[in-house]
């Protein structure tokens, strides 16, 4: 199985999405997205991304590939808007 897309996160966006990864009260897809995009910046393979959170790897690639943004980009733009900020540059 490939190594997902490459993503880069600053501190900030790190920091954002582990905080989100954590969260019980975001929508669950919201927060599975989270904990994606974390692993997939430590450069896991689609495969060890689905065995540590227990989906299939077709389900790790579709969610990456689904994206016409960067993945990070994308969560934290979803999570901005769910909490009435202002919407990113990116949307």
């Amino acid at each position: 199985m490939r190594t997902a897309a490459r993503v880069r996160l600053n501190p900030e966006q790190k920091t954002a999405l582990a905080r989100m990864a954590r969260q019980r009260s975001l929508l669950a897809r919201l927060v599975e997205r989270a904990r994606i995009v974390l692993r997939t910046a430590v450069r896991l393979e689609n495969r060890q991304i689905a065995a540590q959170m227990g989906i299939m790897p077709e389900k790790v690639a579709r969610l990456l590939a689904s994206n016409k943004i960067a993945p990070a980009s994308l969560v934290l733009c979803v999570w901005s808007k769910m909490l009435s900020r202002d919407a990113c540059q990116d949307c």
